[in-house]
């Protein structure tokens, strides 16, 4: 309940501060009405746990199951875009890998999911095999989840951060789509 207070009340500002982002950024102008329309439709994802946001575990109710629903509906369009590109069979470079597994991992999807969905997702790319992907990038998507390295799971970057980070380079996909992409990119 508090959640959804808070996201109630940070759709209400969006939808209150629309037209002088128009004016400022014409580009988050569609963004910022459709998130102001979503204002009196906030998404309600099943909880996992009691204590897993609380705990660091995430918890939000990201599974294999309900991957396909939720990255159509609920993904941020930065992640969208990545995981989409991905799929296209270009793996993700470290920046782009760094920035979604965090994500994934506070959306929900647990340790043996994630190693599913990564293998699954990386071997769009034809030169990733499984026996590449269990020697090359399994610890990466473990350490995220807190079972490798400090042993304390990454938490998501914020859309502050994604705004700064370098402008992807040929091959890379990370960072604000809305920062980077042109205008027909993003439709």
């Amino acid at each position: 309940e508090k959640y959804k207070a808070h996201l109630q009340t940070a759709l209400v500002q969006v939808a209150e501060a629309s037209p002088r982002i128009a004016l400022e950024h014409p580009r988050l102008h569609n963004l910022c009405r459709d998130l102001a329309s979503c204002a009196d439709e906030t998404v309600r994802l099943p909880r996992q746990g009691q204590n897993d946001a609380a705990n660091g575990l995430g918890g939000v109710g990201l599974t294999l199951q309900n991957f396909e629903l939720l990255l159509r509906r609920s993904f941020p369009p930065c992640m969208r875009h990545m995981v989409l590109h991905q799929r296209s069979g270009r793996r993700l470079k470290f920046l782009g890998r760094l920035q979604l597994r965090p994500f994934l991992r506070e959306a929900g999807l647990n340790v043996r999911s994630a190693l599913e969905w990564w293998q699954k997702e990386m071997c769009y790319d034809p030169a990733v095999t499984p026996a590449v992907f269990r020697r090359t990038y399994m610890y990466q998507v473990e350490h995220a989840h807190g079972g490798r390295g400090h042993g304390r799971g990454a938490f998501a970057f914020a859309c502050t951060k994604t705004i700064g980070f370098t402008p992807p380079a040929a091959g890379q996909v990370h960072g604000c789509p809305f920062q980077h992409l042109t205008s027909a990119a993003l439709h």
